[in-house]
């Protein structure tokens, strides 16, 4: 996300609490993170009247949670292979 302010954007995320957020500055007026957390920082800084560029597509957390069960499942499946192998081998 890149804002036309340093000084808005500053006292936007000064403003609001950000430390449940996976942000990060880059330079003066750019913050980078996932897209859906991003959208809360734009509100923000909408209200103050100022309307930063955002790069990417604003994906819901609802779709990286079904991305992150799908990789424990997947996770779980070579734990218990491993766990086989272990057993046929003693």
């Amino acid at each position: 996300m890149l804002c036309d302010s340093e000084a808005i954007l500053e006292e936007s995320l000064l403003a609001m609490d950000t430390s449940k957020l996976h942000i990060q500055r880059i330079g003066d007026r750019a913050v980078v993170g996932p897209a859906y957390q991003l959208e809360a920082i734009r509100e923000a800084l909408q209200e103050r009247g100022t309307y930063p560029k955002v790069i990417g597509e604003l994906v819901p957390p609802s779709v990286l949670e079904e991305d992150e069960d799908e990789d424990d499942e997947a996770s779980d499946e070579e734990d218990d292979e491993e766990t086989s192998e272990q057993e046929e081998s003693a």
